[in-house]
């Protein structure tokens, strides 16, 4: 009897400190983000994905889709510094920018440009152009489709951008079309290195193949003088880090989208 009633003790007084116990620690769960907030709890180990990853820019992937076309940007003295699609361009710079977008892409200037802009949407894996898929027909034949794609990668990131640049498209369908041509060059390059070379290739292929003359140097000239730039994209944006259709973790301190 008399240990029954010790036990029966021990029970009494141990069940309200348990009870205490696990009601501190579901509280404890639930303020632990505000306590860390505070700097009163520290992250754990555990909690850390990968410490010695780098830190990427604020909306890395639109930054990644448009720097494949800097080198183009370069030569037409666009600013390459932005995730943004439009960007300020005095009006000599607009005009010799929206003759280089009828030449490219066949606009006619007597018709509806931004019917023209939305039907050439349809084709931007072809080049926006039969000439442009027929050099990819010609250039699988001499085995260099590589050089052919990168090519075609930088060339339709600044051809939409400048459509959008000159309200032709609208930018949700820019971007979408834009990160596709940014998985397309992910999945087909190792490297800015890579692609930069692949591309100076392909624009002697293409120069050569249109009869503009023979093989130039200018494209590798530039190629080579940007991936040596320190601040340029291709110095500073990783190439790989994040796949394009993958979840990205965006910084608090962020400008908004």
């Amino acid at each position: 009897m008399l240990s029954f009633l010790r036990n029966l003790a021990v029970v009494i007084i141990l069940t309200p400190l348990i009870f205490t116990f696990q009601l501190i620690k579901i509280l404890y769960l639930f303020c632990k983000p505000v306590l860390r907030i505070l700097g009163w709890v520290r992250y754990e180990e555990t909690e850390i994905k990968d410490q010695n990853a780098p830190l990427l820019p604020a909306f890395y992937r639109r930054r990644f889709a448009l720097a494949l076309g800097d080198i183009l940007y370069r030569r037409h003295n666009i600013n390459c510094d932005s995730y943004e699609l439009k960007v300020a361009i005095d009006s000599h710079r607009r005009e010799q920018l929206f003759n280089a977008l009828l030449k490219e892409t066949g606009m006619q200037i007597n018709q509806d440009l931004q019917t023209q802009a939305s039907h050439l949407l349809k084709s931007w894996l072809n080049g926006f152009s039969p000439e442009h898929s027929a050099f990819f027909y010609h250039s699988a034949n001499a085995g260099i489709v590589r050089d052919a794609i990168a090519f075609e990668c930088v060339r339709v990131v600044f051809l939409i951008r400048c459509m959008v640049i000159f309200n032709l498209i609208d930018e949700s369908r820019a971007w979408f079309i834009l990160f596709l041509n940014a998985q397309r060059a992910q999945d087909c390059f190792d490297s800015w290195t890579d692609f930069a070379y692949a591309y100076a290739n392909g624009r002697a292929a293409w120069t050569a193949h249109t009869g503009q003359g023979g093989p130039s140097q200018r494209a590798k000239m530039e190629v080579e003088h940007y991936l040596a730039t320190h601040n340029g994209n291709w110095q500073t944006l990783p190439w790989n880090a994040v796949r394009i259709f993958d979840p990205e973790h965006i910084p608090k301190s962020a400008p908004p989208v």
